[in-house]
């Protein structure tokens, strides 16, 4: 896979805080299900959304003000994208994820990183012990916004920025947003043994994220949009990376019966047909908000 850009951000309006999609009590069995499936997948997701993702790290510093000297938490940190950029930029950083696998990545990639398990929806840090917290595509991971969010605020310094980047529209996110109109397309049910979660694309809507960020008490919240283009070999790269690189999605498929997969599968590779070139490599237009509050 090749990407190219940034190629232009834009800046949306705010909103009033709002707690954001109610986890319920299956909340903590999301949280499990998640950590289980990252643990598995490491290694795909760096090779397949990796080169994607980490395009979105310099945007979620800036958003942060991250500057030398700045301590810097970055949450679900993965692989270790934002964390390894701050560190680049002079800054002291904490990492944590709740993936023992996806933390040994990130200590090979950076070893000037500290690195800790953690979750955060309860962060084993004080109050106010960094200048600056991101989060880069943590949203959708989420079991309980409101409490994570104010987690991320609690342990920010006054004068701190909070800074969060999430996935744009699924029009925006061909790579999301098609296998999601397959999915449906297909017929495909959900699978009972994946526990609820959060509508993945919830905090699609540039208002919806900055409300969240109001909802932690934190100020004059502003998102933008940062777009890229994607480039994969093919429809095959595409399916295989989805498969093996991600979690909730990857999880659906595989629980349905053979001929809805395969229905899946061609309803997908219809879908992508307006984004193939003559070659049979994909150009995929991506957008990512990033929100930003001040502590």
């Amino acid at each position: 896979m090749t990407v190219n850009g940034p190629s232009r951000a834009r800046r949306v309006g705010a909103a009033p805080a709002d707690p954001g999609p109610n986890p319920g009590p299956g909340g903590r069995d999301f949280v499990r299900f998640e950590k289980e499936g990252w643990d598995g997948i490491a290694h795909a997701y760096h090779r397949f959304l990796g080169p994607l993702t980490a395009l979105a790290a310099p945007a979620v510093l800036d958003a942060a003000r991250v500057e030398p000297g700045c301590r810097v938490l970055d949450a679900a940190t993965g692989p270790g994208y934002a964390a390894g950029l701050a560190l680049s930029r002079g800054a002291s950083v904490t990492a944590i994820d709740l993936s023992v696998e996806i933390l040994a990545l990130a200590r090979r990639l950076w070893p000037g990183v500290r690195l800790r398990v953690a979750d955060v929806h309860a962060l084993p840090f004080g109050n106010g012990a960094f200048d600056a917290t991101v989060a880069g595509f943590l949203v959708p991971h989420m079991a309980d916004h409101a409490r994570a969010v104010g987690e991320l605020a609690r342990v920010t310094a006054p004068g701190g920025r909070v800074a969060l980047s999430t996935w744009d529209a699924p029009a925006r996110v061909p790579v999301f947003g098609l296998v999601r109109a397959a999915v449906g397309a297909a017929g495909a049910r959900p699978d009972p043994d994946v526990p609820p979660g959060p509508d993945f694309f919830h905090y699609s809507d540039p208002d919806r994220l900055a409300a969240l960020l109001g909802s932690a008490g934190l100020r004059d919240a502003e998102v933008t949009a940062v777009e890229f283009t994607q480039r994969l070999t093919g429809k095959d790269a595409l399916w295989e990376g989805v498969m093996s690189g991600t979690v909730r999605i990857s999880a659906l498929v595989r629980g349905q019966d053979r001929a809805t997969r395969e229905r899946v599968r061609v309803e997908l590779d219809r879908l992508l047909e307006p984004f193939t070139d003559a070659s049979g490599a994909l150009d995929l237009p991506v957008s990512v908000l990033v929100g930003s509050a001040r502590r």
